[in-house]
């Protein structure tokens, strides 16, 4: 209240409807009465500046991909692929369907369920996190979306060997939308280890989506309601 500001419209994009409409910009209403009832509210997408997992061993970084980017993680495709797997989006649906919706924690996740041409379910590859301390109670939780195919999956790997620790596969999938899982890593306790998001599969869902990879839970009481997944290594 009280600042001088601007507007500006911004377009940087160039596929994927990399354009905007806009009109009707109102900027004084002396009362909150005098707001439309039928406006949608406007969701602030600015990144708050604080990375999750900054000053926290235990914690990956950037887990909730909330940076809008891929900050502490590394995209690499595979050897027959076209495109990367997925991309950091704050789309909400998939498929462009209203009823469709991720269920993402925040304001962004990782998805490869959908592009401008429908989905990256022909494209393979790994999403590879920093490295991190298995710590506190020793379990940790994540969102994870689509990956019918048994061939997307996401690992635990040693950060050092990179040993495969524990993987995990979509056992509850219901399309695109996210299922939040609670994953036990106590017999890794006090080892540096790595995040992979593993897609190798070319049909039959073999696409994923995920979000909030929470690492550190001092104690098993301040883990969310969540699915116990099945390590199938």
């Amino acid at each position: 209240m009280g600042r001088k500001l601007k507007i500006r419209v911004v377009d940087n994009a160039s596929s994927d409807w990399g354009l905007i409409t806009c009109d009707s910009f109102v900027t004084c209403y002396h009362s909150i009465e005098g707001v439309p009832q039928n406006a949608k509210f406007a969701k602030d997408v600015l990144p708050s500046g604080k990375v999750l997992g900054e000053n926290d061993p235990y914690q990956v970084l950037n887990g909730d991909f909330e940076t809008g980017d891929l900050t502490g993680w590394l995209l690499l495709r595979g050897t027959y692929s076209l495109g990367d797997i997925g991309y950091v989006s704050m789309q909400e649906v998939y498929w462009k369907d209203l009823t469709k919706q991720y269920g993402m924690g925040g304001t962004y996740l990782f998805t490869g369920i959908e592009d401008v041409s429908g989905s990256f379910e022909s494209y393979i590859g790994v999403l590879e996190s920093s490295s991190f301390t298995v710590g506190g109670c020793g379990f940790i939780t994540f969102k994870l979306g689509g990956g019918k195919n048994p061939d997307c999956y996401v690992e635990i790997i040693d950060a050092s060997t990179e040993e495969t620790l524990a993987r995990y596969h979509n056992d509850e999938m219901n399309e695109g939308k996210l299922i939040q899982y609670k994953a036990d890593l106590t017999a890794f306790m006090g080892r540096n280890v790595k995040i992979r998001v593993v897609d190798y599969a070319q049909e039959e869902w073999g696409c994923l989506a995920v979000d909030d990879f929470i690492t550190h839970y001092e104690t098993v009481e301040e883990l969310p309601l969540a699915i116990l997944i099945k390590n199938y290594l």
